[in-house]
C-alpha cells in the first residue's frame, strides 16, 4: 500500500509541476499577446503568436534535445529545471512592462525558446516519474488547469 501511496504522490506532484509551468507560460504568452493587439495589425500579431511563437518553442525543444545529448543528466537535474524557469522571469517582465513594440517581441522570442527547453525538462520528468496508467489523465487535468488559470 505505501508504494501505491508514494505513487499517487509523485503523480500529484509531476501533475502540479507540469500545471505551474503551464500557467507560467501560458500567462506569458497571453499578456504578450494582449499587449501587442494595440501597436499591431491581425497579420502580424497572428504571424508572431501563432508562427513565430511556436516555431521558437519548437527551436527550444530542439537545444533541450542537443542539450541532453550532449549531458544526458540533465534531465533529471532540478536545479537546471528551476534555473531555466528563473531565467524567464526578466523576459517576462520586459513583455508585460515595456512600452516599445520591438522590446515586447524581442523578449517574447527568447521567452518563447525558453518555453520549449521548460517542455523538454518537463516532460521528460513527468514521463520518468509519474506512472503510465495515470499519466493521460494527469497530464489532461494539468493543461486544463494551466489554460483555465
Amino acid at each position: 500500500m505505501r508504494r501505491k501511496d508514494a505513487d499517487l504522490r509523485k503523480t500529484a506532484l509531476y501533475g502540479a509541476v507540469v500545471a505551474l509551468c503551464f500557467l507560467y507560460t501560458g500567462s506569458a504568452y497571453m499578456s504578450q499577446f494582449y499587449r501587442l493587439m494595440g501597436s499591431c495589425d491581425g497579420n502580424l500579431l497572428d504571424i508572431i503568436t501563432s508562427g513565430l511563437n511556436y516555431a521558437l518553442q519548437a527551436l527550444g525543444i530542439l537545444l533541450f534535445c542537443v542539450c541532453l545529448k550532449a549531458w544526458p543528466r540533465i534531465t533529471g537535474d532540478r536545479r537546471a529545471f528551476i534555473a531555466a524557469l528563473l531565467i524567464g522571469i526578466p523576459f517576462m517582465l520586459v513583455m508585460q512592462l515595456a512600452g516599445s513594440k520591438s522590446l515586447i517581441i524581442g523578449a517574447g522570442c527568447v521567452f518563447h525558446v525558453l518555453i520549449g527547453v521548460y517542455f523538454g525538462f518537463y516532460l521528460t520528468l513527468f514521463a520518468a516519474h509519474v506512472p503510465a496508467d495515470h499519466s493521460a489523465v494527469t497530464y489532461g487535468a494539468a493543461y486544463a488547469f494551466g489554460s483555465v488559470g
